[in-house]
């Protein structure tokens, strides 16, 4: 061994030595230090990254499906509001599942219940719900083997919607100069033109005649509260404070509310003699009965509210038929208060099937507005809905006849009395007896029933103890009408009359009571309230008949004048567009009419919202409006 291993070796040896002393140390340094415990730390925070990562992957997983699911229904549920105006609910659930089944999601769809789809013309409201669910790729690790992922849509589509009032004058003005005609033809173009400029229902359209007055449909009338005195007609009195609302208020269902009860106009006229002839002669006729009567019964002359039918609206519009003076006050009055949200329970009751006699006599149930519509009248804040009235008249107002009310009939608020000098409430002066009268109608022999003998030339042989005699008990109704000044009762029939003596006679010689026709008893005397008479008999029929002109002279001599119309319908225009009504009104050949143009421009919204109109102009003046209210539509 040379001298340099032997070095070597022993280098070897040192560097052994010296490393091994140089570990010790530093082992025992480590196990003294807290560099291992931050090591530990570190793995755990490794190990809880790596669980959320797998965590974020099928949480990650499950919002993408969510997101996928959800933008299916929302188009869904979309595509099922926008289906046709004429798809019901059923239609609409197939576009929704057809919708889901090409989106590739077709069993993820829940079903759709029938409260998930309200269908009407004018609205439509879609709901739908849907879940997936989804297996786990790492969370199952923890336990979680599947998510779920869940979706809900609800559509609504409310279309802006139109509620359009024509209030058209239909007085006997009217037949001149082929008025009627040509407004005929200028309201239905108006019809169709601003019908067709939207889907159906989302415009309604309502018609309100007016004359001497204007006449709502029974429906209208039975879902008010009305102080009914008579069975004969439908027109309303409206006490002077009543306009300043454009309200008119139904019916309350909660016994609680006061009613606001509306009294009921007198049924007459004040021409013609025939007792019940208050529809005798022409509605063409300024001198018969029916064109004098204070309120009329037919049915083209009734109110037309909320209708969406094109072809019901020109049928109304060509049955109309002009008679009696000018009312534009009623006729405002009656056009603001279908607009007015009050009347939203009316439009519901008319919204009922009820039985209505059809043209040829039989009996058949119908509703007055659709049942589909919803919302109508629709709340003056509704921000979808304009409401637009059109007021056409060709003259001015003019004075309307009608009995005095000394003992305040007609005031709501106190209760009915009869005085002297009213020819209001009870004690009239028609009376009407019943009399009996036995009629011979056969004979037969009592021993042999089977022969009989007819003929009044039998009645002579009655008194053969073989021969048995039937008469027959007929009633003979006698109306007479008392005058007061002279104590006489005079037969309607035009005979001779009876003093109070006589008559009371008469009266006296009756039974209390007889059993009519239908087997209820009925008295044989009966003195009519005044409504009921004024019914059945005109005041010119009174006076010349008994001479007494006094129910004449309070009839025209307490008259609503025209400046009190005038004044009146100031009020309702004013308070109909307050409420934010758009009202436009037409002249229609008033030129020589008095005040009618002023009366008229006052009451549109605006003096650019009063149009003047002659001839067939008409026609341009409804076809400018409708252009306007389509405008209106576009910009809701």
């Amino acid at each position: 061994m040379t001298s340099t291993q032997i070095l070597n070796r022993r280098t070897r040896r040192a560097l052994t030595a010296r490393l091994g002393k140089l570990l010790t140390h530093r082992s025992g340094s480590f196990a003294r230090s807290e560099d291992g415990g931050m090591a530990i730390v570190g793995f755990f925070v490794f190990l809880i990254m790596i669980l959320m990562g797998s965590l974020s992957i099928d949480v990650m997983r499950q919002e993408m499906e969510r997101t996928e699911l959800q933008a299916v229904n929302d188009s869904a549920t979309l595509a099922g509001a926008g289906a046709p105006a004429e798809a019901n609910a059923e239609d609409i659930r197939a576009i929704v599942e057809d919708f889901f089944v090409k989106s590739g999601k077709g069993d993820y769809l829940n079903e759709i219940g029938p409260d998930d789809i309200i269908a009407r013309l004018n609205a439509r409201v879609v709901s739908a719900s849907a879940n997936v669910t989804l297996n786990t790729y790492l969370m199952r690790l923890m336990g979680v083997d599947t998510l779920t992922a869940t979706s809900a849509a609800t559509a609504q589509v409310r279309t802006p919607k139109l509620e359009v009032v024509m209030v058209l004058d239909l007085s006997g003005s009217m037949a001149f100069n082929s008025r009627l005609e040509n407004l005929k033809v200028a309201a239905k173009e108006f019809v169709t033109t601003v019908l067709s400029s939207s889907d159906p229902g989302d415009t309604v359209i309502s018609v309100v005649p007016f004359s001497w007055g204007v006449t709502p449909s029974r429906g209208i009338f039975e879902a008010l509260s009305v102080d009914q005195t008579h069975n004969y007609s439908t027109c309303l009195y409206f006490e002077p404070d009543d306009y300043n609302t454009a309200a008119i208020f139904p019916a309350p269902t909660d016994p609680n509310v006061m009613p606001v009860t509306y009294k009921q106009r007198i049924y007459t006229t004040y021409r013609g003699t025939i007792f019940d002839g208050l529809e005798h002669g022409s509605l063409a006729d300024g001198m018969s009965p029916r064109y004098n009567r204070t309120c009329y019964t037919e049915e083209f002359f009734e109110i037309m509210p909320f209708s969406i039918s094109e072809a019901a609206l020109h049928d109304k519009i060509d049955s109309l038929q002009s008679g009696g003076s000018t009312s534009k006050h009623l006729g405002m009055k009656w056009g603001a208060g279908l607009l007015d949200p009050a009347f939203a329970p009316v439009i519901t009751s008319l919204q009922t099937p009820r039985a209505r006699t059809q043209p040829d006599g039989s009996i058949a149930m119908v509703t007055e507005v659709d049942p589909m519509l919803t919302n109508v009248p629709a709340p003056y804040d509704e921000p979808e809905t304009q409401k637009v009235i059109v007021l056409m008249g060709d003259g001015q107002n003019d004075a309307t006849f009608m009995f005095s009310d000394p003992n305040n009939h007609l005031v709501r608020s106190i209760p009915n009395t009869q005085g002297p000098n009213d020819y209001r409430g009870p004690g009239s002066f028609l009376h009407k007896l019943v009399e009996f009268e036995e009629v011979f109608d056969y004979a037969y022999d009592i021993y042999d029933p089977s022969r009989t003998w007819h003929g009044a030339w039998v009645e002579q042989y009655c008194w053969y103890s073989w021969l048995e005699c039937v008469y027959t008990s007929t009633e003979d109704e006698m109306h007479y009408i008392f005058n007061p000044n002279n104590n006489r009762y005079y037969p309607v029939d035009g005979s001779a009359y009876l003093t109070a003596w006589q008559f009371n006679n008469l009266r006296n010689s009756l039974p209390a009571t007889y059993v009519d026709d239908n087997g209820i008893e009925q008295p044989t005397h009966v003195n009519y309230d005044w409504e009921t008479a004024w019914g059945r008999m005109s005041v010119r029929m009174v006076g010349e008949l008994t001479g007494n002109w006094g129910p004449w002279n309070d009839f025209i001599g307490d008259r609503v004048t025209k400046d009190t119309k005038d004044t009146l319908l100031d009020q309702v225009c004013t308070a109909t567009k307050a409420n934010g009504v758009l009202v436009f009104s037409i002249g229609f050949e008033v030129e020589n009419a008095g005040n009618a143009d002023e009366v008229l421009r006052n009451c549109a919204t605006s003096p650019a919202h009063y149009y003047s109109a002659s001839g067939v102009q008409i026609s341009d003046v409804f076809g400018s409006i409708a252009a306007n209210v389509q405008s209106l539509r576009l910009t809701q």
